[in-house]
């Protein structure tokens, strides 16, 4: 099993939700636990900050 700890932006966390389906590893306790970070980092506007002065979020 990995074992992770992804401290960095939101877009590397959804890169790696996709590596790991793309290369069908069954690795559902940490996709679940980077799924969990990503929704847990989403605005009330429903956009994602790379910082925390960013007022309306992140295109990428």
């Amino acid at each position: 099993m990995l074992e992770l700890s992804i401290e960095t932006e939101i877009i590397t966390n959804a890169y790696m939700i996709i590596l790991l389906r793309t290369l069908n590893l069954h690795e559902e306790e940490l996709i679940q636990q980077l799924t969990a970070r990503i929704i847990s980092r989403q605005e009330r506007n429903g956009a994602w900050k790379l910082f925390n002065d960013e007022e309306s979020g992140n295109l990428s």
